[in-house]
């Protein structure tokens, strides 16, 4: 094919008008224009005009170079018409009277050109486009949930979820590693060691010390054998008071009793005075010293308690 300039004008008048097909006849239109059989090849697509005095049709034409002595063109998409001025625009084929010469004629350019109707299929170098565009290798890749795929959020709006293991970068945890915590729950959270030093033991709440235990009993000893109410209790010693003594009598104590006996009459008196000694007393009832309380209760007794777990951040 002849070396076209850039660019390339051509047209050339068309004879008969078949169905959709325009017979092109021998003569070009006037210079600069090129007859189509010289440029084009057979099945080339191009844009073009076919009009007379009145109406005209725009659209793209497939040329045959065997579709008669200077080949011809083919409707392939129609995209303006008119039938005359003042009539209105429309994508549909003018219908040409029978017999007639009208004008082809098109831009048409040297090398390089695009075709709408290709959808891009006439791209020599697609990877090369489309880094010109700025789009890179992510304009190829899908979208969705899984390998290889650019995550799309869900109707929702929301992140989908993901393996985010390999993700780098991310600021660190507000928890430091190590910190020790209580956790209401069946499980250590993701994340987290459960601890098992201490079992069965309750909480302790101090303004002091903030680890470990104190006092009879350190952390870690309150094991089930010793939950006994006994252990470590005792209850102080007390001395009864009079009023706190219950009511009772007292036999007869040491000392003399003077009687006198009358012959006469065989009776017996307390004689005056009635005791030797002023000191006599009765006989004591009790001690007087202090005494313990004992207590009872089940060896499974324990104190209200809330279950909950330790756990250590990793």
């Amino acid at each position: 094919m002849p070396v076209p300039k850039t660019p390339c004008l051509i047209g050339c008048t068309t004879g008969t008008v078949g169905a959709g097909d325009y017979v092109l006849t021998a003569t070009p239109l006037p210079s600069p224009f090129s007859h189509p059989k010289d440029v084009l090849s057979d099945g080339d697509q191009v844009y073009g005009t076919v009009s007379d005095a009145i109406q005209y049709e725009h659209g793209l034409y497939t040329f045959h170079s065997g579709g008669g002595a200077y080949g011809s063109l083919t409707r392939t998409a129609i995209s303006s018409s008119s039938t005359g001025p003042g009539a209105a625009r429309s994508t549909s084929p003018i219908a040409w009277g029978a017999g007639g010469t009208r004008n082809f004629f098109s831009d048409f350019p040297e090398t390089g050109f695009m075709l709408a109707g290709n959808n891009g299929s006439d791209i020599a170098n697609v990877t090369s486009f489309r880094n010109n565009l700025g789009l890179g290798s992510a304009a190829v890749i899908n979208v969705g949930v899984g390998a290889n795929l650019i995550a799309q959020f869900t109707a929702t709006g929301k992140y989908p979820a993901a393996d985010g293991s390999l993700i780098t970068g991310l600021p660190a945890s507000p928890i430091p590693a190590g910190s020790v915590t209580v956790w209401y729950q069946a499980a250590a959270p993701t994340g987290w060691t459960r601890i098992t030093t201490y079992d069965d033991c309750v909480v302790s709440i101090t303004n002091s010390t903030g680890f470990g235990g104190g006092g009879p009993y350190a952390a870690g000893t309150f094991v089930a054998s010793a939950w006994d109410p006994t252990v470590g209790v005792s209850i102080g010693a007390h001395t009864l008071t009079v009023a706190e003594m219950p009511a009772h009598a007292h036999g007869p104590g040491g000392g003399t009793l003077f009687l006198n006996y009358d012959a006469a009459t065989g009776s017996i008196a307390v004689a005056a005075g009635g005791l030797a000694s002023s000191s006599a007393t009765t006989a004591n009832q009790g001690g007087g010293t202090g005494h313990t309380h004992t207590i009872s209760g089940a060896a499974t007794w324990r104190p209200p308690q809330l279950k909950m777990l330790l756990a250590s951040k990793n």
